[in-house]
């Protein structure tokens, strides 16, 4: 492979990886959607981008919505649903058992471990005292 097309195929990844990152909330962003958008196939997407980005569409875009989804449940009061709908999912049990094969735990468990931790007091080494 020349310089020329590695460098080609790179930015391909880049310009990929960059509509992700701005689009991943859309439910129906999918490799296909992306083989239209980008007018290359759909198997070399798919085989640029997992070379150049080093993980698979399907799966940059899961831990896109998965980042997404962890902030929302620490830092709102919504409920799973509408963080599943946010998040790009329109089955918020389907969102659920993504979520869960994620981080290991349940959205309510995730939101409730993060309530504890916000209130539990840490201790500062520098001021050696605690503080919450």
């Amino acid at each position: 492979m020349s310089k020329t097309t590695s460098k080609t195929r790179a930015v391909l990844a880049e310009q990929i990886a960059a509509y992700i990152d701005i689009h991943f909330c859309e439910p129906a962003l999918t490799l296909g959607k992306l083989s239209g958008i980008f007018h290359f196939n759909a198997n070399y997407i798919s085989y640029t981008f997992k070379e150049y980005v080093g993980t698979g569409v399907s799966r940059y875009i899961a831990k896109k919505r998965m980042e997404k989804a962890c902030g929302l449940l620490t830092k709102t009061q919504m409920a799973v649903k509408e963080i599943a709908e946010e998040c790009g999912y329109a089955d918020a049990l389907y969102f659920e058992r993504v979520f869960k094969r994620h981080t290991g735990e349940s959205p309510t468990a995730y939101r409730a471990q993060g309530e504890r931790t916000k209130k539990s007091p840490v201790f500062d080494a520098f001021t050696k005292s605690f503080y919450r």
